[in-house]
């Protein structure tokens, strides 16, 4: 069994991690859309049952605790990485922390980030995978996919106990949010010669976008982030004006 342990936790590398439409990648988002389809089916018992809505949030509340518990005390205790990767400034992992935090303290501005954020990465990451470069069974496969589904469940959820409507102030407020805390990241990850945010080498087109400059790739990986978050708004606010005529349509009801 000891070896087993040792195996999950270990440091020395493989060739890739975690490959894109792989059986495991393919399960994990049946498991992600399962959940969230779950969400939405239930959401009449979510709004009108708060025991039923706090049962779920404590839920997803401690699994993302002890993704980022996890996590952390492995970088802590291995060395792995070393501050240039594994500080939680990647968007993703600073939404996770967000999520725990607004479950005991509500603030708006940390709501806006994490439904956007939440989404954008969640979307993201789970669709291309960005893993470390460990094969399965590892540590760090169940704080990527756990992490991630549950984000993005906490998102759902959010979204229908406090039916939240997509409106163009908060659009502004994520897109400032967004463009002041990639503009931190970017000076981060120059003096620790990092990549959070994906501001200094994008995780897919790497040779293509390596061609461009320094300055250049910045400014495109910021408007890009700004594209992401305008297009989540845009959908989710039409999918909602959509909602007001058509309430009894499944695809719907998480906008209610």
């Amino acid at each position: 069994m000891s070896q087993y342990i040792k195996y999950f936790f270990r440091t020395v590398t493989d060739e890739y991690g975690t490959k894109a439409l792989s059986p495991l990648h393919i399960i994990c988002l049946i498991i992600a859309i399962s959940g969230i389809i779950f969400l939405i089916k239930q959401r009449k018992n979510i709004q009108e049952n708060n025991k039923f809505a706090n049962i779920i949030k404590i839920i997803l509340t401690t699994g993302l605790s002890m993704v980022v518990l996890s996590l952390y005390t492995w970088y802590i205790v291995t060395g792995f990485s070393g501050i240039s990767e594994s500080l939680p400034l990647y968007h993703c992992r600073t939404t996770m922390i967000l999520c725990i935090l607004y479950t005991f303290k509500k603030i708006d501005v940390a709501k806006i980030v994490v439904i956007y954020w939440g989404i954008m990465g969640g979307i993201l990451a789970l669709l291309v995978p960005s893993t470390d470069p460990f094969i399965f069974p590892h540590l760090t496969f169940y704080t990527f996919f756990v992490g991630h589904i549950f984000m993005i469940w906490y998102v759902v959820l959010t979204l229908i106990t406090e039916k939240y409507k997509f409106n163009k102030k908060d659009l502004k407020t994520i897109i400032l949010v967004t463009l002041v805390y990639n503009l931190i990241l970017v000076v981060i990850n120059h003096i620790l010669n990092g990549n959070y945010g994906f501001l200094t080498e994008a995780p897919v087109l790497t040779d293509s976008l390596k061609k461009l400059g320094r300055i250049e790739y910045i400014l495109l990986i910021l408007s890009l982030y700004t594209i992401v978050l305008t297009l989540i708004y845009t959908i989710s606010y039409k999918v909602q004006q959509i909602g007001k005529t058509k309430k009894k349509s499944f695809v719907l009801g998480i906008f209610k």
